[in-house]
């Protein structure tokens, strides 16, 4: 395109960015990324991540805070990363930061978590457009545990995430599983339940009811403990 005609050209153009950023495990501290803006106009951007990880069998845990605004309205997102993790944001200035919250044991077995202090590398790309249609949404990462018979674990809905759905999943807590969990999912607030469902039955990701606080998960076998994992379905 000649340059007097691009010149005149109404639509900006935006040719795209990229960072990179170190995190070391189990520091929790947060770490600038990115912090730009995109085009002399809103619109929207896709985030694609990336992870050079600390080493094999080295785990690590890092969240993305992403905050997106548009004059003066601000939505922000907040979700787990691995490699090709992307979210879609609508904004004129996008700010990422990221947080390692590599635990110092495994949630389950409490085993402790090797490599604390070891380095990976996180990276992003942001380009204009909607990310790719999938069957999952981006996700944020809860945490597991082992919920003994007869008794409930209350978590809050984080208020500025995005929440959108939520997956949980369990397992009987054995080696050899053979028994299926008698387990209750609850939507609710303090004082009154939205949803209750059974998660063995309704699987994958399931939408949070508008007005939500707070998820209970309940074991009701009155004999086996479960092993249960929370996953947090993301807007974008």
């Amino acid at each position: 395109m000649p340059a007097e005609l691009r010149a005149r050209t109404t639509q900006p153009e935006f040719p795209g960015d990229g960072q990179s950023r170190a995190l070391f495990t189990q520091k929790q501290t947060a770490v600038s990324l990115m912090q730009t803006a995109m085009t002399q106009e809103g619109g929207i951007y896709t985030l694609t991540f990336d992870v050079i990880p600390p080493g094999v069998g080295i785990p690590f845990n890092c969240t993305a805070i992403i905050k997106a605004s548009e004059g003066g309205n601000r939505v922000k997102r907040q979700i787990s990363i691995v490699n090709g993790s992307s979210i879609s944001v609508s904004g004129r200035l996008i700010e990422v930061k990221l947080i390692d919250v590599t635990p110092v044991t495994l949630p389950i077995s409490n085993d402790p978590t090797p490599g604390p202090n070891s380095k990976y590398v996180v990276s992003v790309t942001c380009e204009r457009g909607v990310r790719p249609a999938q069957n999952y949404p981006p996700t944020l990462y809860s945490g597991s545990a082992t919920l003994p018979s007869h008794t409930s674990v209350i978590i809050p809905i984080p208020p500025e995430a995005g929440v959108i759905s939520a997956e949980v999943s369990a397992v009987e807590a054995v080696t050899f599983p053979t028994v299926k969990p008698n387990l209750v999912v609850s939507f609710q607030t303090g004082t009154g339940i939205f949803k209750q469902y059974d998660p063995t039955i309704e699987t994958g990701f399931v939408p949070v009811p508008p007005g939500a606080t707070q998820i209970v998960i309940t074991n009701a076998d009155g004999t086996n403990a479960v092993n249960f994992t929370l996953t947090w379905g993301i807007d974008g």
